[in-house]
């Protein structure tokens, strides 16, 4: 049995995992990407575009946080884009901080 199939079936529990994941963002950025997945994976079985987005934007900051610019750069991308289209204006702007925190990193100024 695989570890989606234990959890319940409902937007309200990817709001708990997105939750649980952006909690522990700063102190444990290996457990945050974890409950982000778990998150996305669920959201993305239900069809649940608000959670999905969140648990980009989240999974994009665990990236960073482990110096994974790539990886989240491409996570803040889709999470905006999604973000946009459901007018999620939160989640869309939290993507959009996480990429221009990243190209400044990179030395990337006026870049996006």
């Amino acid at each position: 049995m695989d570890e989606l199939s234990d959890l319940p079936a409902d937007p309200a529990e990817v709001d708990r995992l997105n939750d649980a994941a952006d909690a522990t963002l700063m102190t444990s950025m290996q457990q945050a990407q974890e409950l982000a997945l778990q998150a996305l994976n669920l959201a993305t079985r239900l069809a649940y575009g608000a959670g999905e987005a969140r648990a980009r934007m989240l999974r994009g900051y665990g990236h960073y946080y482990l110096s994974e610019y790539p990886e989240a750069l491409a996570a803040f991308g889709q999470s905006e884009a999604l973000a946009a289209r459901l007018g999620e204006v939160a989640t869309q702007t939290r993507a959009v901080n996480g990429q221009a925190i990243i190209l400044v990193t990179q030395g990337q100024y006026g870049a996006g």
